[in-house]
């Protein structure tokens, strides 16, 4: 009597287990944690007046690095404060942290791409360029590299210029050189904004925007956000 109750337990266990195919449900797959939020600032970069290229590089932070190249004019002694993090910056309101400067693509856009990184320049005399610049960003190995395209969007008279620069994806270390579409004028104590982000590389591209008259220069201009 004790055997036949036995095999019926063992039954009814097998019989479940042909029901609920043979495992517990799976566990959810993981997700990539949030990134902590990351802010830094480097100030006294100079500006080197030589007629030459010249790379002013960012403060390193969050796995991220940067070089700004271009021929620069200023004046002797001229030095430029960068400030870089992955949330926006305090000089720019919240309400335009997502606002494409076309606002009939702006809620389509801004639902479609991923922001990363945002840069401020701010440089202690007026600086113009010679030539369109060209910035480089070193990027962490948890950011994708394949299937997306990475922009650089340009805050312009109060709204994101989301075509200023396409990213090519270098190779060995991931990095994206972005080229500007346009020369900046950096105006004195007056910050100037950049955005780094991404999207899908099968989404449609921004729109090149044109070049402004006169140059962009300063929170009344562009911006990195």
């Amino acid at each position: 009597m004790r055997l036949a109750q036995v095999a019926v337990v063992l039954s009814a266990a097998l019989v479940a287990g042909c029901f609920n195919g043979g495992s517990s449900t799976p566990p959810a797959p993981a997700t990539s944690p949030t990134p902590l939020p990351f802010t830094t600032t480097q100030s006294g970069i100079p500006v080197v007046v030589s007629g030459l290229t010249q790379t002013i590089t960012g403060p390193a932070t969050g796995g991220y690095t940067s070089g700004l190249a271009g021929v620069f004019n200023a004046q002797a002694g001229t030095t430029v404060t960068i400030t870089t993090g992955n949330t926006p910056p305090a000089g720019v309101p919240a309400s335009l942290a997502n606002r494409d400067a076309q606002s009939a693509r702006r809620d389509a856009l801004a639902a479609s791409i991923t922001t990363v990184l945002y840069q401020t320049y701010t440089t202690t005399s007026t600086v113009t360029e010679t030539g369109n610049p060209v910035l480089t960003i070193g990027i962490p190995a948890t950011e994708p590299t394949t299937g997306v395209t990475y922009y650089l969007a340009i805050l312009e008279n109060g709204a994101w210029q989301y075509g200023y620069a396409v990213g090519v994806i270098n190779a060995g270390v991931p990095s994206v050189t972005l080229t500007g579409a346009f020369p900046i004028t950096f105006t004195v104590q007056t910050p100037v904004y950049f955005k780094l982000y991404y999207q899908a590389s099968s989404d449609p591209a921004p729109t090149t925007p044109p070049t402004p008259t006169p140059a962009p220069s300063g929170n009344a201009g562009v911006g990195i956000n």
